[in-house]
């Protein structure tokens, strides 16, 4: 076997562990997670056997926290605890922090309860998003090691029903359509990921769907 040739740049591992939508069984507690992270990173300080974890494999390798499915700093900041309460070395084990969010009407930071399929697509601005992007980046300077990068790695919207889950078309209104206003709040989105310092931001994308035209 060989390791450490540097052709992968990043690896992130799992997607939305956190999965507010799901029974217990079927997601991750905060702890869970970061316990989980600390294996994959040097197999938790070596306890799960010498060659075990990426950063033994290749250091320069950059492990990314699996994308949650919302800007859940609380989540993210359990995940903290975790690794100062149970690892020696007090490490954070992620080289990036990682977020989703669809602004939507029906998104878990401004319901109770998901609603998978009757939830509607909103502007940015009407979800207040770059106000969240900015307290995310702030969070993350603050509380994670130098030089971790944080991603927004996750957006958009539908131009049609059915929808994919949590990224409800845009109900057209006055004179746009869904393709202009799915065009106009894209655009705006990455304006206010640049304008809060997040790193990276990736929109989510489907072609050639028979549900939606992400």
């Amino acid at each position: 076997p060989k390791s450490g040739l540097n052709l992968i740049k990043y690896l992130e591992l799992e997607n939305e562990p956190d999965r507010p939508w799901n029974s217990d069984l079927l997601k991750y507690t905060p702890e869970q997670f970061a316990a989980l992270l600390s294996a994959l990173w040097d197999g938790h300080e070596g306890r799960l056997g010498r060659y075990a974890g990426i950063k033994n494999a290749d250091p320069n390798l950059k492990l990314v926290m699996s994308g949650l499915s919302s800007i859940n700093l609380s989540y993210l900041d359990r995940m903290i605890t975790w690794f100062k309460t149970n690892r020696s070395d007090k490490r954070i084990c992620l080289d990036v922090a990682n977020f989703h969010r669809y602004c939507n009407i029906k998104n878990p930071t401004n319901s109770p309860d998901i609603d998978l399929w009757e939830g509607r697509g909103i502007s940015p601005e009407d979800d207040k998003l770059e106000g969240l992007l900015k307290e995310m980046v702030l969070y993350c300077k603050k509380n994670l090691p130098i030089g971790t990068e944080v991603w927004f790695s996750e957006f958009g919207y539908d131009t049609q029903p059915p929808s994919t889950v949590l990224s409800q078309y845009a109900k057209p209104y006055g004179i746009h359509t869904s393709e202009e206003l799915q065009g106009q709040w894209i655009l705006r989105t990455y304006l206010y990921s640049l304008s809060s310092g997040v790193d990276k931001s990736f929109m989510f994308n489907l072609c050639d769907e028979n549900s939606a035209t992400q």
